[in-house]
């Protein structure tokens, strides 16, 4: 049911990046646009409230990934600065 594979290519969501993980050793390439949490509007507290876990769950798994590739410098300087690497 889960062929081996050297790597996957995970795109734009970044929850399935454990579960990639959890079943086998393979590689798990991220790409991304840019980040969805830089996207969501946090303007009230009821949006901070819904937002809170989703981008938790978004900067966690996508830290996850082997390696993150994004298609322009900007992208790739947003990555580092939000997730610290």
């Amino acid at each position: 049911m889960w062929p081996l594979f050297d790597a996957v290519l995970a795109d734009q969501v970044s929850v399935i990046i454990p579960l990639l993980k959890l079943k086998s050793s393979m590689k798990v390439v991220f790409y991304c646009h840019f980040p969805d949490l830089l996207l969501a509007h946090h303007t009230s507290m009821l949006r901070r409230l819904y937002r809170w876990p989703i981008d938790a769950i978004e900067e966690i798994t996508t830290g996850m990934a082997d390696l993150i590739l994004v298609n322009r410098k900007f992208t790739a300087a947003t990555f580092a600065r939000i997730l610290g690497i």
